[in-house]
């Protein structure tokens, strides 16, 4: 692939990779090669390359009985890295005020793998103008509604906010709360209104947490348009313009090469 030809997206807009989806499967030495290649691909996601995280945990998926359009996917991840090669977390690019302000944005695509009607995870925590922890997972369980995938993201956010909230202190920042942003307004009433409804007494209990953490005041949930939702990237296959304005947030870098 090294002269492969430059692509601008991880993967396709809109497409979803299907496991069940019929195809040619690939025989014993090139699924071999898929495991290898996606092994580091998922290296290249947890050290430097969040806007990728979304495309190889759908390939990841699939590791068990890929086939000939799966192993076409992970190629067109390579032709955007090619063309992204330069590409890197900058940090240092935030306002004076901002610096040491640990920011969070949560999201979820509510039932976007066909296969298992599950809905994706995403979330990423911004330091210092650039990423400094970021998820693109599959839901454990299946959600009956957008609000509900959205609150099952929010508690995992809010799980890690915590945790780095903590670490900050340990090396001496100041823990102020932090501020996780979030696009669907149901999801944060449910999260700052005690009282359960029809709607919401179905949601299990674990996924509370996310009340508890918000009447102690470690942190606090706002609104933020989907248009300016940076998690977005992470659970789903976007267009050229926003995964280009998604992954400068990401990085810190500017939205063009």
């Amino acid at each position: 692939m090294h002269n492969c030809k430059p692509v601008a997206t991880p993967l396709i807009p809109n497409s979803t990779v299907n496991k069940e989806e019929p195809d040619i499967s690939l025989d014993q030495h090139d699924v071999t090669k898929f495991h290898e290649l996606i092994g580091g691909l998922m290296y290249i996601v947890t050290c430097t390359r969040p806007d990728i995280a979304a495309a190889v945990g759908q390939l990841a998926r699939v590791m068990s009985q890929p086939s000939k359009l799966h192993w076409s996917a992970a190629k067109h991840i390579l032709r955007y890295l090619k063309g992204t090669k330069g590409l890197s977390l900058t940090y240092g690019n935030a306002r004076d005020e901002e610096r040491e302000n640990l920011i969070g944005f949560s999201d979820a695509n509510f039932g976007g793998d066909s296969a298992t009607a599950r809905s994706t995870t995403g979330y990423a925590f911004i330091l210092n103008g650039a990423a400094v922890s970021w998820k693109s997972k599959l839901q454990s369980v299946v959600a009956l509604s957008t609000a509900e995938a959205e609150y099952m993201a929010l508690c995992e956010t809010v799980k890690e906010a915590v945790y780095l909230q903590q670490l900050l202190e340990e090396i001496g920042l100041k823990a102020l709360p932090v501020t996780i942003y979030e696009d669907n307004q149901p999801c944060i009433h449910i999260a700052s209104n005690p009282v359960t409804s029809n709607r919401s007494k179905h949601i299990a209990v674990r996924y509370h947490y996310v009340r508890e953490v918000i009447s102690n005041g470690k942190v606090q949930v706002l609104y933020k348009s989907t248009q300016e939702m940076v998690a977005d990237c992470l659970t789903k296959n976007l267009a050229k313009d926003k995964v280009e304005k998604f992954r400068s947030m990401l990085l810190g870098m500017p939205s063009t090469m």
